[in-house]
């Protein structure tokens, strides 16, 4: 098994990163983004403090915002916006790193949903890319790298071998491709945030001592 190039994805945060005020219970859940830079005379400022392009609310304590997009490593960093308010890709182009949050809702409340009010909520998304299973509803994979970490509320991975994760706050997962599903089976939504880059070309496996001597398995797993 061949593994994707090591891109040191996390070194964005140094000058760029969120804060998150997190309400339950009615209240609409508020964020907000800082970018930081250099003034002229040399000092770290925040230079950008509100709403950005890739800003997307889609409803009360509802919202997938793109934080920020990461266009080749190692990452530039004379630039002080890389969202946009347009059409994203679900899987990044290139080598593109998307570091994204996004809100997951309760069942209960997706089954209330018109079909209109559904297609607004993936308005601004691309699907290409993106496999379903047709014996599996609502289980999906991409050919990405995904690390996701649970910041609020509680949530369901499904695999399609059956297995069943159930995370909380503080919970991560590394989704190598594999098709599964999310399922908010409370009555609370969950927001995750999440790094997604593009993967290699092979089906997804299990890694042993000896990564060129790894076998894939190619059954994939499932996801919603």
């Amino acid at each position: 098994m061949r593994y994707c190039r090591p891109i040191g994805f996390l070194s964005v945060f140094s000058r760029c990163f969120s804060v998150f005020d997190i309400e339950i219970g009615g209240h609409r859940m508020t964020r907000k983004r800082l970018v930081t830079g250099v003034d002229s005379h040399g000092r770290s400022v925040i230079v950008n403090d509100g709403p950005w392009p890739g800003q997307w609310d889609r409803g009360e304590n509802d919202y997938d915002d793109y934080l920020w997009v990461i266009t080749r490593i190692p990452a530039p960093l004379d630039v002080t916006e890389t969202t946009s308010d347009g059409i994203v890709r679900l899987v990044p182009s290139g080598d593109e790193v998307v570091v994204r949050v996004v809100t997951l809702q309760p069942q209960a409340v997706l089954a209330r949903l018109s079909d209109a009010e559904i297609e607004a909520r993936h308005s601004r998304r691309d699907y290409a890319e993106m496999e379903e299973l047709p014996d599996r509803p609502n289980m999906h994979s991409t050919p990405t790298l995904d690390v996701i970490v649970v910041l609020s509320g509680e949530v369901d991975l499904e695999l399609d071998s059956g297995q069943v994760a159930h995370l909380k706050p503080g919970d991560s997962v590394v989704q190598r491709g594999t098709a599964h599903a999310w399922r908010v089976t409370g009555d609370v939504p969950c927001v995750m945030t999440g790094v997604t880059v593009r993967g290699a070309t092979e089906a997804p496996g299990v890694a042993t001592t000896d990564p060129a001597a790894a076998h894939v398995d190619t059954n994939g797993v499932e996801n919603c």
